[in-house]
């Protein structure tokens, strides 16, 4: 499959998957701590060769059409952005000694499964706490950012390996 369809159908499916499903979960009083997201995979699983700029343009249209769903101006094309641009330090946090096949795509396959792991979670808190920083504007309650950061990357990170584990081929 053309790499520009296969990455255009899964921006589409990812924001789909995002507003049509994990958005919709109710999870009774919980649900004011824990605010799962999973498109932000999308700018995690793109090519290690993008140019940043891309990379930004990429993380901040995709968190545009989720603001543009959710009614929320900017809050998530701004944690996007954040992440795109965090995206390539993360990564050379993370990478090991050999380092990484620059050829694949990172997924749980490509990379050994504790650098995905941490890779996920760091970029899940990474997100997270700069979407809900931007959401609650105090510092005053960073404690309510800090668990809602921690509750949301813990169910985030997990539907994602769920996810990959369902979706990617492994070669």
């Amino acid at each position: 499959m053309n790499p520009i369809i296969k990455y255009v159908l899964q921006f589409i499916v990812l924001i789909l998957l995002q507003v049509l499903v994990v958005d919709q979960i109710s999870l009774g009083y919980a649900s004011h701590f824990i605010i799962p997201a999973v498109y932000f995979l999308f700018v995690l699983m793109l090519p290690l060769t993008v140019s940043n700029g891309v990379l930004m343009f990429l993380a901040f249209f995709i968190g545009m059409m989720v603001d543009v769903f959710k009614s929320t101006p900017g809050m998530h094309a701004s944690a996007m952005v954040v992440l795109g641009y965090s995206r390539p330090y993360l990564l050379k946090l993370i990478e090991p000694r050999e380092g990484f096949d620059i050829l694949k795509s990172p997924s749980i396959y490509s990379m050994r499964k504790d650098i995905y792991f941490a890779y996920v979670g760091l970029a899940s808190v990474m997100f997270h706490l700069w979407y809900f920083t931007v959401e609650v504007m105090r510092f005053s309650d960073f404690h309510v950012i800090l668990l809602k950061t921690l509750c949301s990357s813990i169910i985030s990170v997990l539907l994602i390996i769920l996810m990959q584990y369902l979706t990617v081929k492994r070669k």
